[in-house]
Formats: C-alpha cells, structure tokens, sequence
C-alpha cells in the first residue's frame, strides 16, 4: 500500500482497498464537503478526525465528482499522503482477529502509535479496511480523552495540528461548501 500510494498508483491502491474502505471514503468526504457541525459532532471520534482532518487540509481532489472507486482514484493520483510521512510509518506486528481479519500496529518513526489498522480479506488477498481502521481510532482518541481529561474534539483537534504542523481554528467546523 505504501508503494502505491508513494508512486500515486492509483489501480495498485484500490487493488488493497476493502470495499467499505471506498464507500467509506465517500461518505467522509461528503460531510467534509457538506455536514453541518452538529452531524461532524454525531460521529464516532475516528469519522469525526477522518472529516476534520479533510477539512484542515482542504484537498482540491474532494471537490471532484464520482462514483466512490473514482473519488479514491482522483485522492490517489493527487497525492493522498504526503511521501515523507509514509516513510515514517510502518507496519508492525500483526494480528489475526478472526477469519478474514486482521489488525497491525502501526509505527510511526519506529515508535507505536497506539493506533491498529484494520485489514480484511477480500477477492483471496488483504486488504486495509477504513472502516475498521476508523473504529481502531475512536478507541485511540477516546482512550487519550479520558487519559488526560481533555474533550475528545480537542484531542482530534490536536492530533490535526501535530500531524499538519498548522493551527486547527474554529472554521474547521465549517462545511467546505
């Protein structure tokens, strides 16, 4: 996944994409584009960053239009995920959950995370599965509120600003439509 997403492969990238990961994708990028603060606030804490951090970054590839596989196609070919930040993740140790899933612990600079990414066996081959992934990060984000008594939008939020190394300000509960 990291190749193609690092060679903006895009046929590569949705080859290991679980088909929730698409519809997912779609429905992110949708209350990026359109939800109203209250329905941003609704969702679990792994959607909410999801949105939030689509809304912090502003990517011109969300305003393109399409079926969910050419949504995550356009985000591929644009360049998702920054290079240097997929050098300083990896995957580490792996664990089977139950018949065709799987969670691995992702390193970031060789450190943990505390964040698992969710896997699914689809079409005979593993495949990163968002929403599982998102549901692995709402036990992160809550975990980390309740660790240090902050609210979990302020955890997101400052999870969003230490990945972009920019300040999270209040427009960001704001539709980017």
């Amino acid at each position: 996944m990291k190749r193609a997403l690092a060679e903006r492969d895009e046929a590569a990238a949705l080859a290991l994409l679980s088909s929730g990961s698409l519809y997912e994708w779609a429905r992110d990028r949708d209350l990026a584009l359109h939800g109203a603060r209250a329905d941003v606030q609704a969702l679990p804490p792994g959607r909410r960053l999801a949105v939030l951090a689509l809304r912090h970054a502003q990517p011109v590839f969300l305003l393109r239009d399409g079926s969910p596989p050419e949504l995550a196609a356009a985000a591929v070919r644009a360049g998702l995920v920054d290079r240097s930040a997929l050098d300083a993740i990896e995957l580490g140790d792996v664990a089977r959950l139950a018949g065709d899933r799987a969670s691995g612990l992702v390193l970031a600079a060789g450190l943990p995370s505390g964040f698992r990414a969710g896997f699914v066996r689809e079409r005979g081959a593993w495949c990163l599965d968002l929403p599982s992934s998102l549901a692995a990060a709402d036990r992160v984000v809550s975990q980390t509120a309740r660790a240090t008594g902050l609210d979990e939008n302020v955890v997101i939020l400052n999870l969003i600003g230490a990945a972009s190394g920019e300040p999270v300000g209040d427009a960001i509960w704001k539709p980017l439509l």
